[in-house]
């Protein structure tokens, strides 16, 4: 197994900061008619693969409260109104996924190996560490039994939410290439599903880990491993009775998640997560398209193409607007129904990579640089 960007000798990566105290807004030079700066936080050692897949490092938001984990292991809890720190927790870890919070629990993978729990509500109190076969690139998910992650060699684990104990694992052989970036799985009901470098998705019973289909999305074409590459990267995402699924170099895909037949495939392919609201779904595409598609046909509702020359980030959905970020450290609001973009501002040494965070009424953006900037909406 090759790494893609270690084939590709990208060495764009290490971003340095130092851990400093809050400063009002001061990410924000000028404000939105719509957007009112409240706080920032800057973060240390935002360690990232390169601009094209970066580690999947994203705040959790919960009861007012949101928690952020650093690449060098720290993770802390913050008030999501004021940015007042509540708890911070050293986990000896070089963090690359999650934190996801389910129950007053955070679960988050490693570059180690490792699946580490902690107590949301006891001081960031470590409940227990598993370790797996290799590195853990996308966010755990969680029910009330059992917390689900895949790891980089194509293996992908079903452990108890207490103890972190194994119940049951798969093991699936990963392509030559890959990208160093995973798609978290979803879960439906008594099934679990989640998607692997060869392009396939596959479904599960949660209890006991049997297999209850598996679905070909993208399929290898070319010649070279590199052309052949069909990674699903960005996480699935669910409505219920459908599973939505993108490959890079491939297709962007809804399957019946009971049957495992395509409802519809469009060649459309993103790295980055899909949003739905109701029946529409909402992606940016690897061409920096931004797209709204009917769910339950595939058929394209509005594209904006006038953004292609910024490198765009996954969209956002607040109320009847779309919000997504760029690299450039531009933020675009744009209309949900149409795709017009209503305003934009470039804001001063920041550039962004991961999607904005929406909670009530506030959006959250994480910088490459360690910078957390909250607005209220």
């Amino acid at each position: 197994m090759i790494n893609y960007l270690n084939y590709l000798n990208n060495t764009k990566g290490m971003v340095f900061g130092m851990l400093l105290a809050i400063t009002a807004g001061s990410a924000f030079q000028a404000s939105f008619a719509t957007l009112h700066p409240t706080w920032e936080a800057k973060y240390g050692r935002m360690q990232l693969y390169s601009e094209d897949f970066p580690i999947k490092l994203m705040p959790a938001i919960s009861a007012d409260i949101i928690y952020i984990a650093e690449p060098n292991g720290a993770v802390n809890a913050r008030n999501a109104e004021n940015g007042k720190i509540i708890w911070d927790k050293k986990t000896q870890l070089k963090l690359t996924s999650g934190p996801f919070y389910h129950n007053n629990k955070l679960f988050l993978g490693s570059q180690q190996g490792k699946i580490i729990a902690l107590d949301a509500e006891n001081n960031g109190k470590i409940l227990w560490k598993t370790a797996l076969a290799s590195e853990i690139l996308a966010s755990p998910k969680a029910n009330d039994d059992f917390v689900f992650v895949n790891t980089m060699d194509g293996k992908f684990y079903a452990l108890e939410i207490e103890t972190g104990r194994i119940v049951w694992s798969f093991d699936r052989a990963v392509p030559q290439l890959i990208l160093r970036q995973g798609s978290a799985p979803v879960i439906q009901d008594n099934m679990v599903l989640t998607g692997f470098s060869s392009g396939k998705i596959l479904a599960f019973d949660i209890q006991t880990g049997a297999l209850i289909w598996e679905k070909m999305v993208s399929t290898p074409k070319g010649h070279s491993e590199l052309d052949r590459m069909v990674d699903i990267s960005a996480d699935l995402l669910s409505d219920g009775q459908t599973v939505f699924s993108s490959a890079f170099q491939g297709q962007t895909t809804g399957i019946h998640i009971q049957s495992g037949m395509t409802v519809w495939e469009r060649e459309i392919d993103t790295q980055h997560n899909m949003v739905l609201d109701q029946d529409v779904l909402y992606l940016t595409d690897n061409k920096n398209i931004l797209w709204a598609l009917d769910a339950q046909t595939g058929a394209t509702l509005w594209k904006q193409v006038d953004l292609q020359h910024h490198k765009l980030t996954g969209p956002a959905i607040y109320e009847d607007k779309l919000i997504v970020a760029s690299l450039s450290g531009r933020v675009m609001i744009l209309d949900k129904k149409e795709g017009k973009l209503l305003e934009q501002k470039r804001f001063k040494k920041s550039h962004y990579m991961q999607a904005p965070i929406i909670f009530q009424d506030r959006v959250y953006l994480m910088s490459k640089e360690g910078k957390l900037s909250s607005a209220k909406i």
